[in-house]
């Protein structure tokens, strides 16, 4: 096809023929992305696991502490793994193995397979059959499957400079709390950048926001160590104070205190 065909065929693509192509990429997307969280869940199943499923289901520590020790090597969190991601693909790779590799269910989503882990493989088919049929969203099979509960109405948000809305003691809390939502986020599973890619963007475009994610999630982490730094020694040093007072008796009582105060008012 010429240069100046093929020009004329993009100018004149319908809505139709635009709908064809996005889906066929939509459709890849998701497969690409399926068959990395199966990929990942076989290599863990059969190198942590040794390929004995009741290993894995077992309640151990020893399973938890090894699934943190490879998501903490270098890298795998800038890639967006974390240890329940990590457990998620072990999930996804034993679905897999039950429901025949998804074959059935080509336009679903990682995060609606996700959203069935744990439930009767029979109830699993059922609702993934469902979902595939009538499109639904991941939020629709969440409340189908009641792991999602109507939201709460918002919270009003305090006015910046409210007396006391600034201490370092809730602004620790905002902190901590902002950095799991960010890991939430960079969740390789079901965070922000998988959704985004489901739904058709790029993901070269997804990976520089991963970077810009993991940059913020660093800079909140290093405020949290500042101000615990600020507050900690102060608190130190005041309950030290304490402590050499009393043990040389040198801390005042409030009935001392009041017959201190009332000599000096004489």
């Amino acid at each position: 096809m010429g240069a100046k065909k093929a020009l004329r065929r993009a100018e004149g693509l319908t809505k139709e023929q635009a709908a064809k192509v996005a889906e066929k990429i939509l459709t890849g997307t998701v497969t690409r992305l399926r068959e990395t969280m199966e990929e990942v869940g076989r290599t863990l199943f059969l190198d942590v696991f040794g390929g004995d499923e009741a290993a894995y289901r077992s309640r151990s520590r020893h399973k938890a502490q090894s699934l943190r020790m490879i998501a903490a090597h270098d890298g795998m969190r800038e890639a967006g793994w974390s240890a329940t991601s990590l457990d998620r693909a072990v999930e996804i790779f034993l679905m897999s193995k039950v429901h025949d590799g998804f074959q059935a269910w080509p336009h679903l989503l990682t995060s609606h397979l996700v959203t069935v882990i744990g439930l009767a493989p029979e109830k699993q088919k059922k609702l993934l059959d469902q979902a595939e049929e009538e499109r639904w969203t991941v939020a629709r099979l969440e409340l189908e499957t009641g792991k999602r509960r109507p939201q709460p109405p918002p919270r009003t948000p305090e006015p910046l400079g409210a007396p006391g809305s600034a201490s370092p003691q809730k602004v620790l809390g905002e902190l901590d709390q902002a950095r799991k939502t960010i890991e939430d986020w960079m969740d390789f599973s079901s965070g922000l950048a998988t959704r985004l890619i489901e739904a058709g963007i790029v993901p070269d475009d997804t990976a520089a926001m991963g970077m810009m994610l993991f940059d913020l999630y660093n800079a909140l982490g290093t405020f949290q160590e500042k101000l615990e730094q600020k507050r900690s020694p102060r608190s130190l040093a005041k309950a030290t104070g304490k402590i050499l007072a009393m043990g040389k008796g040198r801390t005042p009582s409030a009935k001392a205190t009041g017959l201190k105060r009332a000599k000096g008012r004489g």
